[in-house]
């Protein structure tokens, strides 16, 4: 799974090499899963998209059914948000920042930022940008 340790064969396994990193990750995906300010679908088709963009296989079939269920036909037709009718318009615009966020954070540019802003308020993008940062971090161990 991992260039890391190249026995590890999944996320939870890669965790266990720190029990601090693990329990302080786990409670901060806990507390991002359950905040008021973006839905958890939302966050998971963010969460998809880098695991797609980024092609890991563990994070694309991992379900996070505790917090949100996302259709398979909306998983599948993830690569077509921006024209697919059952997107809202608030999710295009998180995944919209989501693809910029994962080929350069610097290159995301105001308007992009005001479309989430928009939709969630700053708190909803300050907690899209820490779960961006934690997903990419995911799919790229």
């Amino acid at each position: 799974m991992s260039w890391i340790a190249p026995d590890v064969h999944s996320l939870q396994q890669l965790l266990s090499l720190n029990p601090q990193l693990e329990a302080e990750l786990t409670a901060f995906s806990v507390a991002l899963w359950s905040q008021p300010y973006v839905p958890a679908t939302t966050l998971e088709l963010c969460r998809l998209r880098i695991a797609r963009l980024l092609q890991c296989r563990p994070e694309l079939i991992q379900r996070h059914l505790e917090v949100t269920a996302v259709p398979e036909q909306k998983r599948v037709l993830l690569n077509r948000y921006s024209s697919d009718a059952r997107s809202s318009d608030a999710q295009r615009a998180c995944l919209e920042f989501t693809d910029i966020y994962c080929q350069d954070p610097a290159a995301i540019s105001d308007a992009q930022a005001e479309a989430v802003v928009l939709h969630y308020g700053d708190a909803g993008l300050v907690t899209l940008i820490q779960a961006l940062g934690l997903f990419n971090a995911w799919a790229r161990m």
